[in-house]
C-alpha cells in the first residue's frame, strides 16, 4: 500500500491510514480482487511504528482483507455500515475478526508488531513443499523480531483446504533457551528447533518463542476458549439487508416568526471552503 498522494512524502507526519491492497476488481466492478500472496505494507515497511487499517467496504467475503491484516501485523477496518449501506460481516468473517484482533492487540501492546527490532514477511523459517511458488498459496509466515530477541511468526493459509506445516524455530535465540507458545490455539509448545502444526482452510497461525515471563496467561486462556470451534464450521452466507419503504404523511414547513433559542441566523452569503489532506474522500 502507499499513500493517495502517490508519494511516500505524508509518512513524515501521518502514522495511520487506510490500505487498499486490492490490484484490481471483479466484473461486478464492485467486489475487489487480492493476489493469493499477500502484499505488503509499503509504509510500516519503512517505519514499524506505522499502523494501517485493510479496508474493503464492499467485501462480502473478508478472508482475504482479514488474512492480509494478520499477515502484515496491521489493523482491520471492520466497516458495516457504509455511507448508510449495511454490508454486514458474516458469522465466519465475525468470527475470524473476533480471533485475529484478540491477538494483534495484544500483540501490539507487548511491541511484538509495532516498534520491533525486525520485520521479515515471507519468512523462510516455514518450510514450504518443494519449490512451490508463494503465488501458488498454502501457508506463508511473517516473522517479527522482538526488540528483546523474542521471535514471533503470524501465519495465514492461502488455501481452501487444510495444510500441516513445519517451522523451524531455531533462527531465534542465539543460544538463548526460549519457551514455545501456538498463541491461535492459546496452548504452550515443547522445547524444540522445529514446530508443527495444523491450520485449517483459510485459517490463521500464531507461534510465539519468548525467554521472558510475559503476562501471557490470560491471552492464551481467551484463545483457548474462542477458538474451539472451527472458523469453517460458522456460516460464510452473505446476503442483504432487506428494507421495505414506509410511506409517512405529508407536512407543509412551518414558518418561524423568530430565531429559535441558541440559533444565529446566518446570512446567505458566498465564501470560499479550503481543506488539504491526502484522503480521497469525506
Amino acid at each position: 500500500g502507499r499513500p493517495e498522494d502517490a508519494t511516500f512524502k505524508s509518512a513524515e507526519w501521518s502514522i495511520t491510514g487506510w490500505g487498499y491492497f486490492n490490484y484490481k476488481l471483479y466484473e461486478d466492478n464492485i467486489t475487489y480482487r487480492y493476489e493469493v500472496a499477500p502484499g505488503i505494507d509499503k509504509l510500516k515497511w519503512l517505519d514499524g511504528r506505522r499502523m494501517t487499517h485493510v479496508c474493503d467496504r464492499w467485501a462480502k467475503n473478508r478472508t482475504d482483507a482479514l488474512q492480509y491484516a494478520f499477515f502484515n501485523g496491521i489493523g482491520f477496518e471492520s466497516w458495516e455500515n457504509v455511507w448508510g449501506v449495511f454490508m454486514h460481516i458474516t458469522p465466519r468473517d465475525g468470527e475470524a475478526l473476533r480471533r485475529v484482533s484478540t491477538l494483534l492487540r495484544w500483540l501490539g501492546r507487548e511491541r511484538f508488531i509495532q516498534d520491533y527490532k525486525d520485520w521479515e514477511p515471507y519468512s523462510s523459517d516455514l518450510l514450504r513443499e518443494g519449490l512451490l511458488p508463494f503465488a501458488a498459496g498454502g501457508p506463508i509466515a511473517s516473522r517479527f523480531l522482538h526488540a528483546s530477541g523474542d521471535c514471533l511468526w503470524l501465519v495465514v493459509n492461502r488455501a481452501g483446504h487444510e495444510a500441516r506445516i513445519q517451522l523451524d524455530t531455531s533462527s531465534c535465540g542465539g543460544g538463548t533457551t526460549r519457551k514455545l507458545f501456538d498463541l491461535y490455539s492459546g496452548l504452550p509448545l515443547s522445547a524444540s528447533s522445529e514446530v508443527q502444526l495444523t491450520l485449517e482452510p483459510n485459517g490463521y497461525g500464531a507461534v510465539l518463542a519468548t525467554s521472558r515471563d510475559l503476562l501471557i496467561q490470560p491471552l492464551l486462556k481467551e484463545m483457548q476458549d474462542i477458538t474451539k470451534r472451527p472458523l469453517h464450521s460458522f456460516s460464510a452466507h452473505w446476503e442483504p439487508l432487506r428494507q421495505q419503504m414506509v410511506g409517512s404523511a405529508s407536512s407543509a414547513p412551518t414558518a418561524l416568526s423568530e430565531t429559535p433559542p441558541g440559533m444565529v441566523l446566518v446570512p446567505r452569503t458566498s465564501y470560499r471552503f479550503r481543506a488539504a489532506g491526502t484522503e480521497i474522500e469525506g
